[in-house]
């Protein structure tokens, strides 16, 4: 009498989803940015609603280093009507800096503030992405 054995394995993979938290800050012309923060890969996605811009929603994508009121971030976002150009906002949390084609320029410093803030933007709210005027 011939008897086989078998021995059944199970694998089971487990995918754990990365932590995420989700945000709204603006800038102090009012476009916002709708974040997520991947605190596993400390990696940020999202889009932004251009207020200078009618409304049109730029994609974004960064990381960061930190958390909380120490977090380092940069964000790049694509401009939704011309592609060939790419703009960057930098710093630490809740300050930044607009970068335009790798140039910095330090006029162009600001800080976030939750969606439902009041703005600050100066008069005809002129800066950013439509530069200073």
């Amino acid at each position: 009498m011939n008897t086989s054995v078998f021995t059944v394995f199970a694998v089971v993979a487990l995918s754990v989803a990365p932590l995420a938290s989700a945000e709204c800050i603006q800038d102090q012309y009012g476009n916002q940015y709708n974040i997520t923060l991947d605190t596993t890969n400390k990696a940020i996605s999202g889009f932004a609603i251009m207020n200078q811009r009618g409304g049109e929603r730029w994609t974004l994508s960064g990381s960061y280093v930190g958390s909380g009121s120490f977090r380092i971030q940069q964000i790049t976002m694509a401009d939704s009507l011309d592609s060939n150009r790419l703009y960057m906002l930098k710093g630490r949390y809740p300050n930044f800096g607009w970068y335009y084609d790798g140039v910095f320029d330090p006029v162009q410093n600001a800080a976030f503030t939750a969606c439902d803030a009041p703005l600050s933007a100066p008069a005809g709210g002129k800066g950013g992405r439509a530069g200073v005027q």
